[in-house]
């Protein structure tokens, strides 16, 4: 299996269907994450998808059909006296609809053969046609 691009620790797992996605978590400098990247059945690689609101690790993530939900753990929040580090109340969901890969794939010209995606340095086009496509 192809390894996650991001080193992470401290993130949550969740798949929906045929795909797994890694949620947030901190990286090796203890920067807190709010990137998700999602690995298909049979994808040559790690996809990274829209990032969570919120940074967060050490929290909780369900998917319930195509929707993953991510719940609480410990990150950094506003409030009206700046912002505060500590256990998080919110949750966040992502929609991921049957067909989001390909979808972008062929949106790029890309689609067929192996459906590698382009690599994401230096911009989020491909993030882009990500989101587009699950939300078309």
């Amino acid at each position: 299996m192809t390894p996650s691009p991001t080193a992470r620790s401290g993130l949550a797992v969740a798949s929906t269907g045929d795909t797994i996605c890694a949620i947030g978590g901190y990286d090796a400098d203890r920067n807190f994450l709010a990137s998700v990247e999602c690995l298909s059945q049979g994808a040559a690689a790690w996809v990274e998808v829209a990032s969570l609101n919120t940074a967060r690790y050490d929290h909780g993530a369900a998917a319930v059909g195509n929707v993953i939900f991510v719940v609480g753990g410990y990150g950094t929040y506003h409030t009206n006296r700046g912002s505060v580090g500590g256990i998080l109340r919110s949750v966040e969901l992502t929609k991921v609809k049957r067909g989001t890969f390909n979808g972008a794939m062929a949106s790029l010209g890309k689609f067929g053969g192996q459906n590698k995606p382009p690599r994401l340095a230096n911009g989020r086009d491909f993030a882009a046609a990500l989101e587009k496509s699950n939300n078309a």
